[in-house]
């Protein structure tokens, strides 16, 4: 019996070495993979830095100074708030961090969102470098108060408030001077239905509510799949039925590339997305990568030569160039932050207005 349980115990344990084995030569065939694809027209190395920094700082300087004009006339500048929903392991977490150019959050398999998380974005020409303070937590005691925590460190102190399955958000508020104000709000993966009603119904519950308010976007994250196989869609009906306010991200797009053989089958799968709305495709790296490339400028790197890798292929078939501005994550990033101009202008005639009805109820007073 000793034997048998020895001979079990080794073929464990020689099992878990060919795993690691495995996934070492994995990271090692994906980080050539990405530091060797190509370049295209007009790129250089440092291409993927540009693309973090798509406005120039006159730009965030003008920002502020309409926010000031906003708070001295008592008038609020609303801002985008984006929710972010999917199912466990579809990519929700790593397609914010990714946005965001910095690894602030738990990413992995299984459902590492186990609470909500609002990254609140401001606007702050003082924050030379970003400033991240961790709001009071409701739920654990020993968080009871405001934190200030360096950049690099919040994805941990992110990951000691995110032990408990909870409702009540973890709030973290981001500070920089060039970027617009906006509200992320990341939450729990949803799970199938084989894994419990009462987690599930409290899940399905706690992102509806997030969710459901008609001004918040909608960002529905799935993996990537042959059409028929999409889950997501019933329940982003429930949210927004005519999907007015849902944008789709499809990750983990190279998966799917890679099964496609000719030009008219990549054509056909780009333009299955639901009609009339934005959907995106993109593919990030891996959980291992992820890990190796944690300082910010390697990571916006690795993230970049995944989309290039991808446009690489998609030339390869000669896909229809009418998508390009639905593949990758800069794409996705320059969208949101169009919405977010976008709501900046049309917040200047609002401001300009009560200046004018300001400056007539001094005149009037004199």
């Amino acid at each position: 019996m000793k034997e048998e349980e020895k001979k079990k115990k080794k073929e464990k344990e020689d099992r878990r070495k060919e795993e690691e084995k495995r996934a070492e030569e994995d990271e090692v065939a994906e980080t050539k993979e990405l530091e060797s694809v190509k370049l295209g027209p007009g790129e250089t190395s440092t291409t993927y830095s540009e693309l973090y920094h798509l406005f120039p700082s006159e730009v965030f300087v003008a920002y502020d100074k309409l926010q000031d004009f906003a708070r001295d006339l008592n008038t609020q500048i609303s801002h985008p708030e984006i929710v972010l929903i999917g199912l466990q392991g579809h990519g929700k977490s790593s397609i914010l961090e990714a946005l965001l150019g910095h690894q602030i959050n738990t990413v992995g398999y299984g459902g590492a969102t186990q609470r909500p998380l609002y990254l609140n974005i401001i606007n702050n020409t003082q924050c030379e470098t970003p400033k991240v303070t961790i709001k009071r937590d409701s739920v654990l005691s020993e968080f009871d108060h405001d934190e200030i925590v360096p950049l690099t460190e919040l994805s941990n102190e992110i990951e000691k408030r995110n032990k408990i399955v909870s409702s009540d958000a973890v709030f973290v508020q981001y500070e920089f001077k060039d970027t617009c104000n906006m509200t992320f709000i990341d939450t729990p993966g949803l799970i199938p239905e084989d894994q419990g009603d009462l987690i599930k119904t409290k899940i399905d519950q706690t992102v509806m509510n997030l969710a459901k308010p008609p001004h918040r976007l909608i960002l529905c994250v799935e993996e990537a799949k042959d059409w028929e196989r999409i889950e997501m869609m019933d329940f982003v009906k429930q949210l927004d039925p005519e999907l007015s306010r849902t944008t789709f991200v499809y990750t983990k797009f190279h998966n799917q590339l890679q099964k496609m053989t000719n030009t008219r089958q990549v054509n056909r799968f780009l333009s299955g997305t639901p009609p009339d709305t934005k959907s995106f495709f993109t593919t990030l790296i891996s959980t291992k990568l992820r890990q190796k490339f944690s300082e910010s400028d390697r990571f916006q790197e690795k993230i970049w030569q995944a989309y290039r890798r991808d446009m690489n292929g998609l030339e390869q078939l000669q896909f229809d160039k009418r998508f390009e501005a639905n593949i990758g994550l800069h794409a996705l990033r320059k969208y949101l932050l169009h919405l977010s101009w976008k709501n900046y202008q049309d917040n200047v005639p609002k401001i300009l207005k009560r200046l004018r009805q300001k400056k007539a109820s001094s005149e009037n007073a004199l």
